[in-house]
């Protein structure tokens, strides 16, 4: 290990930590996230979600699913549920099918008895699940294999994503959205909407640079843009750790 890595790793890395854990004990809630729809207030118990990494790109996610009008959402990568609750109340809107797929067991993820209906869980490796399975879910529940919107956010690792783009767009409807999290992914700390700083961890650009190869196109993560490429509308949002969504445009 070089004397660069040692001192980060023993010196400045230390540092940085206690230095972020006393600046959120002074940390502003200037930006804070509100709910104002019913659904999501039911969905968390609550007007406002807790502090996290995609707690600020909670009220994005549901726009844009509802504005989708979507009929399947599939979400990759559950974990604790905060991105579950808030696509579940979304769906609400259209009486959406929700199918999560995580490697874990997110089965025990609290969710409010009017949410289970509309809410099937998986545990499987997402990618061996589309090639095995996916196709005789959908017939055993009556749906399409088409899906209108599609949620990321499982290893943020290069090969892991590019595999499931290719796995899982071909399934994608016409007018489909998909939804990146962890798209500026990096050991530098991200300020959050409510002035909390926190720490990541370098996944070599993984899921902004499957993206990349996806669109044909160099992406700056670390600023807001928007833009076409590919026949996908493409809106970042570069704070805590980057929300990526791209909409398909059909002519």
């Amino acid at each position: 290990m070089s004397i660069a890595r040692i001192v980060d790793k023993h010196l400045v890395w230390p540092l940085r930590k206690h230095y972020h854990k006393l600046h959120n004990l002074f940390a502003t809630n200037s930006f804070a996230v509100r709910f104002y729809d019913d659904h999501l207030i039911r969905a968390f118990r609550s007007d406002q979600p807790t502090v996290s990494d995609i707690s600020d790109h909670l009220p994005t996610i549901f726009s844009e699913i509802v504005a989708a009008f979507p009929k399947l959402i599939v979400e990759l990568g559950t974990r604790g549920g905060e991105s579950t609750k808030t696509i579940l109340a979304a769906a609400k809107h259209s009486d959406a099918t929700v199918l999560s797929i995580d490697i874990n067991d997110c089965s025990g993820v609290e969710i409010a008895t009017d949410f289970k209906f509309s809410w099937h869980f998986v545990q499987a490796d997402d990618i061996i699940f589309e090639n095995d399975a996916f196709q005789k879910w959908c017939i055993t529940h009556a749906l399409e294999p088409r899906i209108d919107v599609l949620f990321i956010d499982t290893s943020h690792l290069y090969e892991h994503t590019r595999a499931e783009i290719q796995a899982w767009f071909p399934h994608l409807s016409p007018r489909a959205t998909v939804i990146f999290h962890d798209t500026n992914l990096n050991r530098t700390s991200r300020t959050y909407n409510n002035g909390i700083l926190n720490i990541g961890w370098d996944n070599q650009r993984g899921v902004i640079r499957a993206i990349e190869e996806l669109l044909g196109k160099h992406l700056n993560e670390g600023e807001v843009f928007a833009g076409v490429a590919a026949e996908w509308l493409i809106h970042h949002y570069p704070n805590s750790f980057g929300l990526t969504v791209l909409k398909k445009l059909t002519r």
